[in-house]
């Protein structure tokens, strides 16, 4: 994959004598993370386009296309908070991403952005950013089709009773 491109092998200190670098396990556990949820990604993304989107058409399957669909974002977006973890800290190092996660936990997404700019990976942070933008509007699409399908039942309780 591309992230395997970027050189994220520091210094070797004494903690490399003993045969354990956290800084290479936390790395190769995020992105290890990432290829076991990148076919997840796949099959969300063509269950959304294919399958969910088309049943928030319908009054009756509305409410369950915005439950799915508010679920998909989560996947994605826990997708591309894990992926961003091990860019942020394998570019900048310990220091950004405590900076990052101090900012509710989403600020390593911003800057996993921002290093990959730095760094010269142009096409890995136009990825990050567009997928910040597909999972901001699917659950701008969920909580429309909540309103929509919450706006159906109560008319119909309304004439009900």
């Amino acid at each position: 994959m591309r992230w395997q491109k970027i050189n994220w092998k520091g210094k070797r200190g004494l903690v490399e004598e003993s045969g354990f670098n956290m800084k290479d396990w936390i790395i190769h556990s995020a992105f290890s993370i990432y290829e076991f949820i990148y076919p997840v990604f796949g099959l969300s993304f063509l269950a959304i386009f294919f399958v969910i989107i088309p049943l928030g058409l319908f009054d009756k399957t509305r409410g369950f296309s915005a439950l799915a669909l508010f679920i998909a974002s989560y996947i994605f977006g826990f997708g591309i908070w894990i992926y961003s973890v091990g860019l942020a800290f394998a570019l900048w190092g310990w220091f950004w991403l405590i900076v990052g996660l101090l900012f509710f936990g989403v600020g390593v997404v911003f800057i996993a952005i921002i290093a990959t700019l730095t760094s010269g990976f142009y096409d890995i942070s136009l990825v990050i950013f567009i997928t910040v933008v597909f999972v901001y509007g699917l659950r701008f699409l969920a909580q429309y089709l909540a309103e929509k399908d919450d706006q159906r039942r109560r008319e119909a309780f309304k004439y009900r009773y």
